[in-house]
């Protein structure tokens, strides 16, 4: 079974895409501006031990773009757990995501994510991380490049959002793009497992790929993928939905 496509091409995708377009009023655009920060504080400090760092959003025309550009305290409470299974831990986002990650097979700090936004929860991101031990100066010359992949022995492209230092490494998160709950769900069904191998990357002058990425693939098992999938959704819709959540509180106060 082949990997499906992506429902969007890196070069055009707009964050703005992973949430609803009909704005009621100011509070909802308020509400999406919070999950565009949050979403992008997680992808920077995912794998970082507390730490500080602080996060600018930067809007160039209508693409987000994520930049690191100081530190900002970040504690691993600001994410919480909401269940483990077999080895998926599914955590809830500042009330308004909820990520379902696993580790590698064989390096531990490297993850599978999938995420789940507030209000479009049958939308999927997919990222994952990959370490190496280079610290080559041109390293991050990857940044927002999209680099060759083959998983599960059939090629795709992901595209390098983040390269933060990591033990005496680098840790590299890269997209995977945006995908049908069920869809996605269905392919990892099949496939039981995620090997991700990066087989090229977008440089002018010819270049070792081992220069950059010294051990290439990594492997995820998948076990109870369907399951875990399905809870990670179910805890998605669960997220209560502030304006909803208002109008509920004023009509209970409400005299008959």
């Amino acid at each position: 079974m082949q990997r499906p496509l992506s429902s969007f091409l890196f070069s055009s995708y707009s964050f703005s895409k992973s949430f609803p377009t009909r704005l009621i009023n100011d509070k909802q655009k308020k509400e999406r501006g919070k999950i565009e920060v949050v979403f992008s504080w997680f992808l920077s400090v995912l794998r970082l031990i507390p730490s500080s760092c602080t996060l600018a959003v930067v809007q160039r025309g209508k693409y987000l773009i994520l930049i690191i550009t100081s530190l900002f305290i970040v504690s691993l409470s600001s994410a919480m757990t909401l269940e483990k299974f077999y080895g998926w831990n599914i955590q809830l986002l500042e009330e308004e995501m909820i990520a379902i990650e696993r580790s590698g097979d064989v390096e531990d700090s490297e993850n599978i994510i999938f995420v789940m936004t507030k209000n479009n929860c049958d939308r999927v991101l997919q990222f994952f991380e990959l370490f190496t031990l280079s610290v080559h100066p041109d390293l991050t010359k990857l940044l927002d490049k999209e680099i060759e992949l083959q998983e599960n022995g059939h090629s795709t492209t992901g595209m390098v959002h983040e390269i933060y230092p990591y033990k005496n490494g680098h840790m590299i998160l890269i997209g995977m793009g945006s995908y049908n709950h069920e869809t996605i769900k269905e392919y990892y069904t099949f496939h039981k497992r995620s090997r991700l191998t990066v087989t090229d990357v977008p440089f002018e002058e010819p270049v070792a790929l081992r220069t950059f990425i010294d051990l290439p693939t990594i492997q995820w098992a998948m076990p109870q993928v369907e399951e875990a999938m399905d809870r990670a959704h179910r805890h998605c819709k669960k997220i209560p939905d502030p304006i909803s959540a208002s109008l509920n509180n004023s009509q209970k106060g409400l005299k008959t």
